[in-house]
């Protein structure tokens, strides 16, 4: 009799993910290619995180930490997108902790008003845009 379980595939074919050396060999695969993206983020969130300190503190104010920590995430995410966006329009992704840096020197505000006017100048003005830019 054939030692196939039930299903007709081998034991090891029901094998967890977990035991599977070709699952991790894959997962280090791709958390290695994805390196760039990761150490962007983190230097888009750290620098984010720093800048509001230091305008706070030069400004006399203190912000909740939770409205630090939303702009600090907000830039690491926009940062995931910009990277995701570089070889599309040419970049290479050694370029990704520059465009991490900037994005978290800039801040959301900062970008979000600068994205506005440049999608303006090209759709041919204000569509309908509502909201504070």
């Amino acid at each position: 009799m054939d030692k196939r379980n039930q299903t007709n595939q081998a034991p090891e074919d029901n094998m967890s993910p977990d035991k599977d050396p070709t699952f991790w060999a894959e997962a280090a695969g791709w958390a290695r290619d994805m390196l760039p993206t990761f150490y962007a983020a983190g230097l888009s969130f750290c620098i984010a995180t720093l800048r509001i300190v230091y305008e706070d503190g030069r400004a006399g104010t203190k912000r909740p930490t939770k409205q630090i920590v939303i702009e600090a995430l907000l830039c690491g995410g926009l940062t995931v997108a910009a990277v995701s966006l570089m070889e599309l329009v040419g970049v290479p992704v050694t370029a990704a902790a520059g465009v991490g840096g900037m994005l978290g020197f800039l801040g959301v505000d900062r970008v979000r008003t600068l994205a506005v006017r440049f999608l303006e100048k090209k759709t041919g003005g204000d569509q309908g845009t509502t909201g504070p830019i």
